[in-house]
């Protein structure tokens, strides 16, 4: 029997003897500590391995978080049909503006002749010239660059805000607005709504609408701001039914009520004048 069968059989036989790699693990120090920092190595990699499994988990829920409240925010704030905000924002917005003091004009748009587009054509035709008159008020109205998630829309207000109020009547919200801009984006739906036509197979119709003003004085309510602006659309809709020859669907003018200068219409668009005798008619 050799002497390492001989070393086998003893250590087999009395189990408290050690070969002498179980020694130097236990005698040589650098060993020692060598397999110390390999097993805390070891539990490290096992943990980074965890956590970053559970980050991974945590990312995915938080997408899917962010993804739910935008969804929140749009059904609360937002049109289903046409995607402009709704009163609710209006309302937020307004009472922003209000607070940090920002001049504000509401704009009262109603479109000309829907329920003859809606009988003639029928409700889809309808809602299909509400999404044209929405798609064109939020490319007059909003930033391009403009990218905040739908969530943060109340925490960023936007200066020109459009709105869907109700049925075929939309309102935009102008807020710092300088003059100057105001007369400029004022002609600029003007003119949209002037050539604006959906085309339903060879038939062309004219998608176009009346327009009424207000500038806010101090302590009016937005219902207040809403009526007058609403008042001046009636004006300016009556007035367009006298001169329906040239254009049947109406023609687009505007009024602001009663702030002590403001837009009328002219033959050539919009000017600034002294407004001590705006028209004072009640919607009918």
């Amino acid at each position: 029997m050799t002497n390492s069968r001989r070393r086998s059989d003893i250590g087999s036989q009395n189990p408290n003897l050690s070969t002498g790699e179980d020694d130097l693990q236990k005698t040589d120090p650098i060993e020692r500590r060598y397999q110390t920092l390999l097993t805390q190595h070891l539990s490290n990699l096992n943990a980074q391995i965890d956590l970053s499994h559970a980050n991974a988990k945590l990312r995915a829920e938080n997408e899917r978080l962010k993804e739910d409240v935008s969804a929140l925010y749009r059904k609360a704030y937002f049109d289903e049909l046409t995607g402009l905000p709704n009163q609710r924002l209006l309302k937020d917005s307004f009472d922003q503006a209000v607070a940090t003091g920002d001049n504000i004009v509401l704009l009262f748009i109603d479109l000309n002749k829907f329920k003859y587009i809606n009988d003639t054509f029928g409700h889809h035709i309808g809602d299909e010239a509400l999404k044209l008159a929405s798609n064109t008020l939020a490319s007059l109205t909003r930033s391009t660059d403009v990218i905040a998630p739908i969530y943060e829309v109340r925490k960023n207000p936007q200066n020109h805000l459009p709105v869907r109020y109700a049925g075929d009547e939309f309102i935009i919200l102008f807020r710092g607005t300088t003059l100057e801009d105001l007369q400029k984006k004022i002609s600029d739906v003007k003119n949209a709504f002037s050539t604006l036509t959906l085309n339903v197979g060879d038939t062309k119709i004219p998608v176009n609408a009346s327009i009424g003003a207000y500038e806010y004085q101090k302590g009016d309510t937005l219902d207040h701001c809403k009526k007058q602006a609403d008042i001046a659309m009636y004006a300016e809709k009556k007035s367009s039914k006298l001169d329906s020859t040239s254009l049947p669907f109406g023609r687009f003018a505007g009024y602001i009520l009663p702030a002590s200068t403001g837009y009328v219409p002219t033959t050539t668009g919009y000017s600034l004048i002294p407004q001590y005798n705006a028209p004072k008619v009640e919607p009918s």
